[in-house]
């Protein structure tokens, strides 16, 4: 008999190795729930999106080069809520090309922030401040860093989700992977890719049109007739308030 069980015992496991046999059921992933949380979020809310786009397409439309990279930028959004940031196949592949220890998708993400937001954000400013020259390259690089350095207090949003949603997935979800610069690290990669964009938006315009280094000089010269704001400005108001009384 004891025979018999051992043969029988050997059996299933050689069936078992080949693949014959059902594997037990994997455990029950306690992350899971917070891991689709972004999914399900983002799932819900495309339908706001897709109106508000249509609303700001009548009203504000922008260029077809910006709709382009915004839809790209949103579509890394997506496969990285869908995976979670650290779990993203495409993140391994490239933390292989780099020689990283970590799953780089969110790094790849942090810097296409920069790279394809830096544009539509460019045309925006030109279009409503009216701005030339220097400041049209350079307001979408400041304000690429200043949204990444409010990373922090994303974070904290995200952690509050994930604590609500599962708080044993708290840590995985936030995706930092143990880097205690991660932050940091993504606000200098996104920094890097909106000074890449602009880099490259200068140098299309410089070929393209041969007035762009003169509008650059242009927006940095000082006219003669310029005075400093502040107290004067708050004066000048004060004493028109006054000569406007009966």
């Amino acid at each position: 008999m004891a025979c018999r069980r051992q043969a029988a015992s050997e059996t299933d496991e050689k069936l078992e190795a080949a693949g014959t046999v059902d594997s037990p059921a994997p455990r029950h992933n306690p992350a899971a729930e917070v891991f689709h949380a972004p999914t399900t979020l983002l799932a819900g809310a495309v339908p706001g999106l897709r109106r508000g786009l249509g609303v700001g397409r009548r009203r504000f439309r922008l260029s077809l080069i910006s709709y382009t990279l915004l839809t790209l930028f949103m579509i890394l959004h997506v496969i990285g809520s869908h995976y979670t940031y650290a779990e993203v196949p495409f993140g391994v592949t490239l933390q292989h090309w780099v020689g990283a220890d970590r799953n780089m998708y969110d790094r790849l993400v942090h810097f296409c922030f920069g790279f394809l937001v830096a544009y539509p954000v460019r045309e925006v400013f030109i279009r409503i401040s009216r701005a030339k020259g220097f400041w049209n390259d350079s307001l979408p690089l400041e304000l690429t860093l200043a949204f990444s350095a409010n990373r922090q207090e994303g974070e904290i949003l995200e952690w509050l989700a994930a604590v609500k949603v599962n708080p044993e997935a708290g840590l995985a979800f936030l995706g930092a992977q143990g880097d205690v610069w991660d932050a940091q690290k993504d606000m200098g990669v996104a920094g890097l890719g909106a000074l890449l964009a602009m880099a490259i938006t200068f140098a299309v315009a410089m070929t393209v049109d041969r007035g762009t280094w003169g509008a650059v000089r242009e927006s940095l010269r000082i006219p003669a007739d310029d005075r400093p704001i502040g107290e004067d400005q708050i004066l000048d108001w004060w004493r028109r308030r006054q000569a406007d009384k009966p």
